[in-house]
């Protein structure tokens, strides 16, 4: 639902028969990231375009376009330092890695370092374009600021 400052002129930009989580505009606002939840299947990432009226399953997008299988375990899907990369947190074996969606190479990246064996979450960029996440690096939960991001 989108509407004035006062709460008036409401407007439904999506419906869904399953739960709505996550939703963000892009820095240029002229996107909407959200998940769905389903039941058994897990989570999908969509993309709502403002201008076109469109809505873009991105889990398929990088299944067809960056070769890349999303799964159903994702947890948190944010805008990168642009309207063009979408981070997002994904768990598989144990393990919660951030990856990174680049819409202009259409590729999936790991976006921090030190993926392996760690869980990863809340991906965001610094006021000074760092890649800012939570983990438990350190063996207890912190928050991390990646300098090579």
């Amino acid at each position: 639902m989108i509407c004035d400052y006062d709460g008036h002129n409401q407007k439904s930009v999506v419906e869904s028969q399953t739960k709505i989580l996550g939703p963000e505009f892009s820095p240029c606002g002229r996107y909407l990231l959200y998940r769905t939840l389903h039941d058994k299947a897990g989570q999908t990432l969509f993309l709502y375009d403002f201008k076109n009226r469109s809505n873009l399953n991105l889990s398929d997008y990088m299944l067809r376009r960056c070769n890349y299988i999303v799964g159903k375990n994702i947890s948190t899907a944010v805008f990168g330092r642009n309207s063009s990369e979408i981070l997002f947190a994904k768990s598989n074996q144990g393990t919660t890695s951030i990856k990174a969606l680049d819409f202009g190479s259409s590729t999936v990246r790991d976006a921090v370092s030190r993926q392996q064996y760690h869980i990863h979450t809340c991906p965001t960029y610094s006021p000074s374009g760092h890649l800012t996440f939570t983990s438990d690096i350190s063996g207890r939960e912190a928050i991390y600021v990646e300098q090579n991001g």
